[in-house]
């Protein structure tokens, strides 16, 4: 029945189900955008600074700086498929 769920609310279903089993590793592409809304960014940081706390690492795309730094032990700045910084 994900055809019946909004696009908010079908990001939020896929993003429950990617932190229900422990990792080591989950990536995603921009895990923020798509109609996540702000309650959910929030439990969306809590949950990635919870499996950082377990030593599971998240990967994830943004273009939005502040994602990135609340989010975030490192970032990586790619242009056209190249690393031009690293922190």
């Amino acid at each position: 029945a994900w055809s019946s769920l909004s696009l908010g609310m079908g990001k939020k279903a896929g993003l429950i189900g990617a932190f229900l089993v422990p990792v080591e590793l989950r990536i995603f592409d921009e895990p923020f955008a798509g109609g996540v809304d702000p309650i959910g960014m929030e439990v969306l940081y809590t949950w990635m600074a919870d499996a950082r706390t377990r030593g599971e690492t998240t990967v994830f795309s943004t273009q939005v700086l502040e994602q990135a730094a609340t989010a975030c032990d490192r970032v990586a700045f790619i242009d056209q498929g190249r690393l031009v910084a690293l922190d």
